[in-house]
């Protein structure tokens, strides 16, 4: 979980930025939820991009080897904009291998 104590790095050049990415290799977790509400609160946006996929598809098919890889593929987004909506954020969610 995240650190309150801890602030943006060059939080007083925060603002001159148009946009973030936030880059995950696992799934959404508490320091990328603080860092995307910050970034709301500021009034810029954001994207999510879930890198490292190819990894989870192998990881998943070496679980449930009767899973094919294309229903693993379309799973991941929909994981990702669950947890967001879950955090009450709408944002479009970029996989990356």
């Amino acid at each position: 979980m995240h650190d309150s104590s801890v602030t943006l790095p060059g939080s007083d050049q925060f603002l001159t930025f148009h946009f973030f990415l936030i880059l995950s290799s696992t799934r959404f977790k508490g320091d990328d939820l603080w860092l995307a509400k910050e970034v709301v609160k500021s009034g810029r946006k954001f994207y999510f991009m879930r890198i490292k996929i190819d990894q989870d598809v192998e990881n998943e098919l070496k679980d449930r080897p009767w899973k094919k890889e294309i229903v693993v593929l379309k799973q991941l987004p929909k994981d990702c904009d669950r947890n967001l909506k879950d955090a009450s954020l709408k944002i479009d969610v970029f996989l990356l291998s």
